[in-house]
């Protein structure tokens, strides 16, 4: 096994992997373009027209761009989205959480990079209104998998991660304190906010795998200092008539 798939995103019909540390160029599309992450909310919209589109103010730094010419073009942000079919979009994480989301109607796509800050800045529920505010989605047409990252079981943080979360955000299951040990559960935080933007929770697949503790399966930073990271994409495919 070198990628993982989500039977959701196939069932409609969207190209997609999560890779693995077993994963080989092969695995991924030739063209993906993939993100260089800022850990922040910054977001990039690749579309053939940006003078058409209007930005919405209230998502803060949005970045409308033609499609480049040449793959593998490294843009800086935290989630790419794109409307043009055939567009295969790529993030690159070793503990952060990758988020796919896609639109079943239009084909529209993007890609999410879950860190703990980007997180914090309430970026996966900011992805979900990038597709409907400018990608012009329904959100009743969305679907998300959230991707393998570093669990509950193991993520430890320290008091300042919590309080950089909103206050009505730090709800159990977000947080766990064992003994004077505090925990941060990544994946119970992004389905919060894709729930909370509207999305159903069966629309909402996960597919679980802890970062650091799947040393034959990943490749993490936090727990082993690894050099390797594991590319998620998604391709962008045309709109049903």
């Amino acid at each position: 096994m070198t990628v993982l798939r989500s039977a959701l995103l196939e069932r409609e019909g969207f190209g997609h992997g999560f890779g693995t540390s077993r994963s080989i160029p092969g695995d991924f599309p030739v063209d993906v373009h993939i993100l260089m992450q800022v850990h922040g909310e910054r977001t990039v919209v690749l579309i053939q027209n940006p003078e058409s589109r209007i930005q919405n103010p209230e998502e803060g730094q949005i970045t409308h761009q033609r499609l480049p010419d040449e793959p593998f073009r490294f843009d800086e942000g935290d989630a790419m989205v794109s409307d043009i079919p055939g567009v295969s979009m790529g993030i690159r994480t070793a503990d952060c959480l990758p988020l796919l989301i896609a639109d079943r109607v239009r084909g529209t796509a993007a890609a999410v990079h879950c860190g703990w800050r980007s997180l914090a800045l309430g970026l996966a529920g900011k992805a979900v209104r990038v597709m409907t505010g400018i990608m012009g989605s329904r959100v009743e047409h969305l679907v998300a998998v959230i991707g393998p990252s570093i669990g509950s079981c193991c993520y430890e943080v320290g008091e300042e991660v919590r309080e950089a979360f909103p206050a009505n955000q730090r709800k159990e299951g977000l947080f766990e304190q064992r003994g004077l040990r505090l925990y941060l559960d990544l994946a119970s935080g992004v389905k919060t906010q894709l729930l909370t933007e509207g999305m159903a929770p069966e629309t909402v697949d996960e597919i679980v795998g802890c970062t650091s503790c799947n040393p034959d399966l990943f490749w993490s930073w936090r727990a082993r200092k690894e050099e390797g990271r594991m590319i998620s994409y998604i391709t962008v495919r045309e709109p049903l008539s």
